[in-house]
């Protein structure tokens, strides 16, 4: 893709629907805006945090974006009950929504927000799969309490000693 056809992401615009690529290099704001677009999420298309699911790569980036989201969602719901927050972009947030649904409106759905964080679903790639073949397992014709191995190292040298007790040490 030419530079030029690359477009500045900004997550107070972009569209909620379709596809984004939030693509760059650490400390360039990836988890800021994340965490904007779950505000967004929240206040324009009305959807609880129980229904925003977040796939990432590692459980440090969990981390990272489950307490950024919690701080932001706590953040927004004080500004929607008229308390003074330290950030511009949350502050606009729920002002435009309060402008569009109403002062108790907002409020509600940040308050619902609050009280839902603990079932925010940050996964790793690897425990999305884990999960979604642990629940589809019937549909997907997968073996009921499959475990997807993060390291394989200790079963392949098992299978390994196995063929070669099996195969190797019984050539005369």
């Amino acid at each position: 893709m030419a530079k030029e056809d690359r477009k500045d992401f900004d997550a107070l615009i972009v569209p909620l629907s379709g596809s984004n690529l939030i693509e760059a290099s650490a400390g360039t704001g990836k988890t800021y805006s994340i965490a904007i677009l779950v505000l967004r999420l929240i206040l324009e298309k009305e959807l609880s945090i129980r229904e925003i699911l977040m796939v990432t790569f590692t459980k440090a980036a969990i981390a990272e974006l489950e307490e950024r989201i919690r701080k932001f969602v706590r953040a927004a719901y004080r500004k929607s009950c008229d308390e003074e927050i330290d950030d511009d972009t949350i502050s606009k947030l729920v002002d435009d929504s309060i402008k569009v649904i109403g002062q108790k409106n907002t409020t509600d759905r940040l308050y619902d927000a609050v009280l839902y964080l603990d079932e925010t679903s940050v996964l790793t790639i690897h425990s999305f799969c884990q999960q979604t073949l642990s629940e589809f397992a019937f549909e997907t014709n997968q073996v009921f309490g499959t475990e997807i191995l993060q390291d394989n190292s200790t079963l392949l040298l098992r299978e390994v000693q196995k063929f070669w007790r099996k195969y190797i040490t019984v050539i005369p």
